[in-house]
């Protein structure tokens, strides 16, 4: 996620997921050359969404893989406010029922992209995030054009405005009409509606079946609140 001065932020985790897990790493990147700069731990978490509100807060809502004494979030979705100073975090709150795979901003609120945690049939959703309490409001069920056809959105795992506001997301898609085969894809959705215009991704032209975990785009500007000057009425 970019940070209001263009900084470029990240997070990292332990390459080995099959032993106990460690502490991810809050990182800024340099866009020339890639190379990372680690600014400080964050808490165990394996993936998850981070982004910058339009007042400049830094947000990180992640899987919990681990217990309570460790993390210190009973939850298996945890909302985290991370000072990029220092990646100090504070615990907002967490949930069990709801994936969360992407975060991004408008100009007056942060969002998520959601998908049931359980069941034989995921629902992938945008929702609006309660930064004070972490709850997930539902703003609209994702689905491909036409509801029924061409590439459904499955999972989100990053999202992000850009500068004219439309809303893109990285994730997997499932092909329909056929046997289901989870594809990396990348697509635009109309918040209104929750259409989803998408692409799979390919790699040396064919498809690529890995996953993309993270989207920032140098985004919206938003314009400060005006300044309100109150005029002292003395009576008397």
């Amino acid at each position: 996620t970019f940070a209001p001065d263009g900084t470029l932020y990240a997070y990292r985790i332990p390459t080995s997921v099959d032993t106990k897990p460690g502490p991810a790493a809050l990182v800024k990147v340099d866009t020339a050359t890639g190379a990372q700069v680690v600014v400080g731990d964050l808490p165990v978490m394996f993936n998850g969404g981070m982004t910058f509100d339009a007042a400049g807060n830094l947000w990180l809502y992640s899987f919990n893989p681990t217990d309570p004494s460790t993390s210190g979030c009973s939850k298996n979705f945890c909302l985290w406010k991370v000072n990029p100073a220092n990646a100090d975090a504070t615990l907002v709150g967490g949930q069990d029922t709801r994936f969360v795979g992407g975060l991004a901003a408008t100009c007056t609120e942060v969002q998520a992209g959601t998908q049931v945690a359980t069941g034989p049939a995921p629902i992938s959703r945008l929702d609006r995030v309660d930064t004070a309490t972490a709850d997930l409001f539902k703003i609209v069920d994702l689905k491909g054009v036409g509801g029924t056809t061409g590439l459904d959105v499955n999972q989100t795992s990053g999202l992000d405005y850009d500068a004219t506001g439309v809303l893109w997301g990285v994730g997997l898609s499932a092909l329909t009409g056929r046997t289901p085969l989870l594809l990396s894809a990348v697509f635009r959705v109309d918040p209104a509606t929750g259409v989803t215009a998408t692409a799979t991704l390919t790699l040396d032209n064919s498809d690529f079946l890995g996953q993309v975990f993270g989207l920032a785009v140098a985004g919206l500007a938003c314009a400060a609140p005006a300044a309100v000057e109150l005029q002292p009425l003395f009576t008397g």
